[in-house]
């Protein structure tokens, strides 16, 4: 954190590669606007062009822009790599002719993180040169090449790049430091103006980072992060520079506060998106477990995380036992009150019609794919194993038992403090067990930060209470474990604005990954907990495709436990 200085001086400044690594200070890059006919507002543009536009050391094929980071490599198609190795030796040649010095050159495939749709192969030349005056006519020559060769150059791209200076950014939390934190938050407010008033429509989220290169010494930079809808068009340019007049306020010159707007959307993670998401594929089926796939009866595009379970003691009566999960993981059990139910709830109004949603252990959709697979692998098998043998009979059979029944739910509605409830409690007492905190085993050096972070579990450790996501803490480090991995992250102390596709923007709890996506496709349901094993959130969403580190979007447990026990007249325990 830095430390206060005088009025003349200024936190957080740009150095001297700011530009040179793509993080401008606001005056730098206002500067920059004011000369760059981009700026004139006019002109509407995709936001991935206008993205690719502030991108200085990547440059692809005329016509196309690069693909947007953060981004996929594999290896390229074989028709691709068949003509490369023939044309190699000519692409090296006409790189020489346009003075483009290579570092390395390699045929690949990439796609754009989330959008395997869109994969392409690709020329990638890097270089370590700062002159990018001849990369076009170089990308083009090459281009050429490969067209004469036959290959449809629609699915073949020509990049040149200089990794060292190209905006590769990633996020990180803010620190605790109230100074820079009360700029932000003066900003926020101005900077949402704006955003209601002219990207409503496809403005996704508001965040608020630090932002600087993945393995970069360099200091990291402060960064109110607008996404907006991938594929949207919008006076991006004009946007930038009303937004950047706000950064520049004289009321906080001791701040210098930076800008991106980027492509990116935030998800209800469940059903998983099948262009980042697989079924899970079960080869033992185990008792329930607070990673457990679930999801409703019949239905094979929906899964979600169980989470775990809570008693739910009401005014008479024993405890009842229950899964505590996320609504919109059990949501499409019921879709022909679907709508009420997102209004209301579910057993939350007087003279409500009982409903009956089944809950399934696993999810329909992996269980569907589990079976599919045992059985292709029992007949390739000339003596068939007698584990795939028994988990396929068990899988048979948990297509027809329901591991529980939907007792209550949120529907989509909302805290005092505008935050999304989604909620769901599943009575379950066959399944009801202790709930076991993700294993510290699933975590490697660089996830606990070198020795930093203390988090140690043994086969005796249970999770027996509720803890909360404290603001304005430095660098908490939290963990999950759902029906896709174990991942951990670091909360960040000012929250996230978003607007949801189906409802106005809401004020939601951001948790960064720190070594991978905290959250993906089927998470959500998942629990979180604190360096110390208590409870204290649950994921319901997750901006995986927008970063190379994506967010996990959650809902504090004492938001959840209020909610439950204002709405069904019960307190809520750990077993």
């Amino acid at each position: 954190m830095a430390t206060t200085g005088s009025s003349s001086e200024r936190r957080y400044e740009e150095s001297s590669s700011d530009q040179d690594t793509g993080m401008y200070s606001t005056s730098a890059l206002v500067s920059q606007l004011l000369t760059n006919n981009f700026a004139e507002g006019s002109i509407f543009y995709g936001i991935e062009e206008f993205v690719a536009s502030r991108e200085y050391f990547r440059v692809a094929t005329p016509g196309s822009i690069p693909t947007p980071y953060p981004f996929t490599i594999m290896p390229c198609s074989q028709s691709a790599a068949k003509v490369y190795q023939n044309l190699q030796q000519k692409c090296y040649q006409i790189l020489q002719s346009n003075k483009v010095d290579v570092d390395s050159m390699q045929c690949y495939s990439i796609f754009r993180k989330g959008y395997s749709s869109e994969t392409v192969d690709i020329i990638l030349i890097e270089t370590y040169d700062e002159d990018t005056t001849k990369w076009s006519n170089a990308t083009s020559e090459i281009s050429n090449l490969f067209a004469g060769a036959g290959i449809d150059t629609a699915q073949l791209k020509v990049e040149i790049r200089n990794d060292a200076k190209a905006k590769f950014h990633v996020s990180y939390p803010l620190p605790n430091d109230p100074l820079l934190l009360s700029a932000i938050r003066d900003a926020r407010a101005k900077i949402l103006e704006i955003v209601d008033k002219d990207l409503n429509d496809i403005c996704t989220s508001v965040a608020y980072h630090m932002r600087g290169k993945k393995n970069d010494d360099s200091p990291h930079k402060p960064t109110i992060l607008v996404f907006c809808k991938p594929g949207s068009t919008g006076r991006f340019a004009a946007l930038e520079k009303s937004m950047l007049a706000v950064l520049r306020s004289p009321q906080h010159q001791q701040v210098t506060l930076h800008l991106e707007i980027l492509p990116g959307e935030i998800e209800l993670i469940s059903p998983p998106s099948p262009k980042h998401a697989k079924p899970k594929i079960h080869w033992t089926l185990l008792a329930p477990e607070n990673s457990s796939s679930i999801g409703v009866r019949k239905n094979i595009e929906d899964a979600g995380t169980l989470g775990g379970w809570v008693n739910l003691q009401r005014s008479t009566g024993p405890p009842i036992q229950c899964i505590l999960t996320c609504y919109h993981v059990i949501r499409n059990g019921d879709p022909v009150n679907r709508a009420l139910n997102d209004q209301n709830g579910i057993g939350l109004e007087a003279g409500q019609a009982p409903i009956q949603i089944d809950v399934m252990y696993p999810a329909a959709l992996d269980n569907t794919a589990s079976r599919d697979v045992l059985r292709a692998d029992i007949q390739e098998s000339k003596i068939p194993d007698p584990s795939a043998l028994k988990t396929l009979q068990q899988l048979d059979h948990q297509t027809k038992y329901a591991i529980g029944q939907v007792k209550f739910a949120s529907g989509h509605r909302r805290t005092a403090k505008n935050q999304r409830l989604d909620w769901a409690l599943i009575e379950s007492p066959s399944t009801f067990s202790r709930n076991r905190p993700p294993p510290s085993t699933s975590f490697d050096v660089q996830s606990l930060e070198y020795g930093a972070i203390r988090y140690v579990t043994s086969p005796t450790d249970f999770i027996t209470t509720f803890g909360s996501i404290p603001r304005g803490k430095e660098k908490q480090w939290f963990a999950r474990a759902g029906r896709t991995s174990t991942r951990s992250g670091f909360g960040t102390p000012i929250p996230r604005d978003v607007i949801w596709y189906d409802q106005p923007m809401s004020k939601e709890i951001d948790i960064i990954g720190n070594v991978e996506d905290f959250a993906v496709g089927g998470d959500s349901g998942s629990w979180v907990v604190n360096q110390q094993k208590e409870l204290v959130g649950i994921v319901i969403g997750s901006d995986s495709k927008s970063g190379q580190w994506g967010s996990g979007i959650v809902t504090p447990i004492q938001s959840i436990i209020e909610d439950i026990e204002l709405a069904v007249k019960g307190k809520i325990s750990l077993p």
